[in-house]
């Protein structure tokens, strides 16, 4: 029963490690280079008249 509950909470714990890994990365890469180009055009309601 012990042994069942020390691997849960090892198997936890790697998780919640690998998590906060994951976004601490996607953090300091804070999105710097686009995947595409972002601008794009755009119609506003009643700039035509």
């Amino acid at each position: 029963m012990a042994l069942r509950l020390r691997k849960a909470g090892l198997i936890a714990g790697v998780a919640a490690v690998g998590l906060a890994a994951l976004l601490g990365w996607a953090w300091a890469d804070g999105g710097e280079q686009p995947l595409r180009p972002v601008s794009e055009p755009v119609t506003i309601p009643g700039a035509s008249r």
